[in-house]
C-alpha cells in the first residue's frame, strides 16, 4: 500500500517514478534514476568487492548480503533503492557553469542487522577507483535502515543489477560518462 502511495506521489509531482533493479546483465547505463529490488526480509551486509577493467575503463562494486536469521550468504538481498543524482551545478552571471557538487549514488537498505563493511577495505578500493570519489557509510536510521553513499570523481553512467542465481548480491557497473 504505502509503495502505491509513494507512486501516486511521484506521479502527480512529476518527480522519477523507480523501476525495479533488471535481474540480468543488459548493457543499458543511465546517468540519472531510481531503481528499487530486493526482498521484506532482514539481511547482514557482509561485503563489499570491487574491480576495474583497465581496457574499457568500467568498474564493478558488489555488495554482498546473507539472510539474518540462517546466515546463509548469496540467497537474497534486503529492500533497496538507488538513487543516481547529476550533478548540481549553477550559472554564474557570466554565462559559465560551476559544480556545486558531484554526482551521487544513494543507496538506501532495508531492515539491515549487521554491517561487516571496514572502512579500511573501502579505503583500498577507492585507492584504485578511477570512478568513485568516496564512499561514506551513514549510522543506521531505524530498525537498522541504513544508506550507503557513492561520490564520483567525474560524472559516469550506472548500470545496476541484481543477479538471479545469487539474490543475495546488488551488482553496480559504472563507467565514465564522455
Amino acid at each position: 500500500m504505502i509503495y502505491i502511495l509513494m507512486f501516486l506521489t511521484a506521479i502527480s509531482f512529476g518527480a522519477p517514478v523507480p523501476r525495479p533493479v533488471p535481474r540480468t546483465v543488459s548493457q543499458i547505463y543511465i546517468d540519472s534514476g531510481i531503481f528499487e529490488g530486493g526482498s521484506p526480509l532482514a539481511a547482514h551486509i557482509e561485503g563489499l568487492r570491487f574491480s576495474r577493467n583497465t581496457q574499457t575503463g568500467t568498474e564493478r562494486w558488489v555488495f554482498d548480503f546473507s539472510d539474518a536469521r540462517t546466515n546463509s550468504p548469496q540467497l537474497l538481498a534486503p529492500e533497496f533503492q538507488l538513487r543516481l543524482t547529476p550533478p548540481d551545478k549553477v550559472q554564474l552571471a557570466d554565462g559559465k557553469e560551476v559544480q556545486i557538487s558531484p554526482q551521487r549514488l544513494l543507496i538506501s537498505l532495508s531492515a539491515i542487522k549487521n554491517n561487516e563493511l571496514r572502512s579500511k577495505t573501502i579505503q583500498t578500493h577507492l585507492s584504485k577507483s578511477k570512478l568513485v570519489k568516496n564512499v561514506r557509510i551513514y549510522p543506521p536510521i531505524e530498525n537498522g535502515d541504513r544508506v550507503i553513499e557513492f561520490t564520483f570523481k567525474h560524472p559516469i553512467l550506472l548500470e545496476p543489477h541484481q543477479p538471479l542465481q545469487k539474490e543475495g548480491r546488488l551488482v553496480l557497473d559504472l563507467k565514465p560518462r564522455k
